[in-house]
């Protein structure tokens, strides 16, 4: 009998001590057995060290994660780590962090070891945090546009559906190329944007729930360009339906599908309140675009699609909805200055089915509670042969154009651009703009403009060539600017490097300047 007694109070002594060193190493109490003092560190984005101490039996083993939980390769070049003091059974440990001039922000994992005990430090530190200069909302949409000196795309960067940078070898934007920007002239930029592509689940969320990541990375480039005092319009453009670069923009190629404007709806409204609402803090030097070019692809080479006037209505809805969207979200956004797209963009189609809210017919244009704060934008390519067509036809009709103006005609040439397409026509088409809405109080903006580079071949002058695309540049911003147009330059990395600011043809920036410094708006 004794002999049981005595076995079951070992065995209780045993529990017992099994027990309380249980306890003890969850609750870190017991030094003897292992011990992190210090294993969240929630660090600023400047440099800066800290410190932490491991209590062991011996000396632990203390390692940097290099690689993440699926063998990827994790940066941590910008920690270091440096072993300090040992004071009996503890173990001291130093580290510096580098500056993150990232605006996301980094982590990594320390993982420490003794015996079979484990413990992780996790590290992370802030990315650089986001500037948005207080300002007024005090001029309308006339008076802001004559405060728009020259603009300039930031042209196959952030609507590339692939990703920032996935349509150009120079990567994403830089705070240089922006400082750039400013020191060659621009003091407007628009950033073409995609957010469907950007989606949480893509197509398959209902709420069209877009990736703060990319809110916030697109939010920062503002936040330069309205730090060196540069207004920004933001728009929603070219964007994709699904993972392929191949599929249709899913507002500006479906303005013919009526069985589509529900879903439109539904996203346009939901892009535009969550846009609105995480950068409604910006001033009025932050202006929204609804679109892009409407209707566009669908009536290209197509003649008068747009006597369709429920397609015209159509478009009209889908702007409507992204104005109220946006006015819906308060604050700054009750009064910003938005910007409604042509009939694609088009300044023929827009000025001929797209009516003004001053007409007494029923008006295919949207309305704002908020008075005079709408601009209409269209882009001017024009004429197509000498702009854009970058490889002859078979027909005698769609062979490019090489030279451009008056004084740059090459001698014997087929190449030339007509008289009546070159001077004359922008010249009438900005006239023609002016007279539906400008001169009825609503500024235009030329969104897109601009004219290839082409390497021309043997029996050509390269150098003329060259001479009439800036001479282009150069007129189409002086009367665009004379007709209270904003001229917007269309850029894709030919002029100017996005990573570094490196502009590489000066002569392009300077025929801009140039067409900017003569051209006077209107008021």
């Amino acid at each position: 009998m004794k002999k049981v007694k005595l076995i079951f109070a070992t065995m209780l002594a045993l529990c017992f001590c099994f027990v309380m060193a249980a306890c003890s190493d969850d609750d870190n109490d017991v030094t003897e057995i292992f011990h992190v003092e210090g294993t969240e560190f929630a660090l600023s984005n400047e440099a800066t060290t800290g410190t932490f101490s491991v209590t062991a039996s011996s000396k632990p083993l203390v390692v940097v994660r290099d690689k993440d939980d699926a063998g990827k390769k994790v940066d941590v070049s910008w920690f270091t780590l440096t072993e300090g003091s040992v004071e009996g059974n503890v173990y001291n440990y130093s580290f510096e962090v580098s500056t993150n001039k990232k605006e996301d922000s980094r982590s990594l994992l320390i993982k420490v070891t003794q015996g079979t005990n484990m413990k992780e430090i996790s590290i992370t530190q802030a990315g650089e945090p986001l500037v948005v200069p207080a300002g007024e909302m005090a001029h309308n949409a006339k008076e802001l546009a004559s405060m728009m000196y020259a603009g300039i795309n930031l042209g196959n960067l952030m609507e590339a559906p692939g990703g920032e940078g996935s349509w150009r070898n120079d990567g994403k934007i830089s705070e240089e190329y922006i400082k750039s920007l400013k020191n060659a002239g621009f003091n407007t930029v628009r950033i073409p944007c995609a957010w469907a592509a950007h989606f949480t689940h893509r197509s398959t969320d209902p709420a069209y729930t877009i990736d703060t990541n990319w809110l916030h990375r697109v939010k920062k480039v503002i936040s330069w360009c309205v730090q060196n005092d540069m207004y920004v319009i933001l728009n929603c453009h070219y964007d994709k339906d699904g993972d392929t670069e191949n599929d249709g923009g899913w507002l500006e190629d479906h303005i013919f599908d009526d069985l589509l404007e529900p879903s439109i709806i539904a996203r346009q409204k939901a892009i535009w309140t969550q846009v609105a609402s995480y950068m409604k803090d910006f001033d009025e030097h932050l202006l929204f675009a609804a679109c892009n070019e409407p209707g566009m692809n669908e009536t290209s080479g197509k003649s008068d699609m747009w006597k369709d006037k429920y397609a015209v209505e159509r478009v009209v809805r889908y702007e409507q909805t992204m104005i109220d969207a946006v006015r819906a979200t308060g604050g700054n956004n009750a009064s910003r200055t938005i910007i409604v797209q042509g009939l694609g963009a088009d300044i023929s189609n827009t000025c001929n089915y797209m009516d003004n809210p001053d007409e007494t017919e029923v008006a295919t244009f949207p309305t704002d509670k908020v008075p005079d704060r709408l601009m209409v934008e269209v882009h001017f390519y024009e004429p197509y042969l000498f702009c854009l067509l970058d490889k002859d036809g078979n027909d005698a009709w769609s062979k490019c154009y090489y030279y451009w103006g008056k004084d740059n005609k090459l001698a014997g040439s087929n190449r030339n651009t007509p008289d009546n397409y070159a001077e004359a026509w922008v010249d009438a088409q900005m006239a023609k703009i002016k007279a539906k809405f400008v001169d009825k109080g609503i500024p235009v903006i030329i969104g897109e403009y601009a004219a290839i580079f082409r390497t021309l071949g043997e029996g050509e002058d390269q150098e003329l060539h060259d001479k009439s695309v800036a001479y282009f540049d150069e007129y189409v911003t002086k009367v665009a600017k004379d007709n209270g147009c904003v001229p917007f330059y269309w850029e894709t990395g030919d002029v100017i490097d996005c990573t570094n600011g490196v502009v590489k043809k000066q002569y392009i920036f300077d025929a801009i300047m140039k067409g900017a410094s003569q051209g006077k708006y209107p008021w």
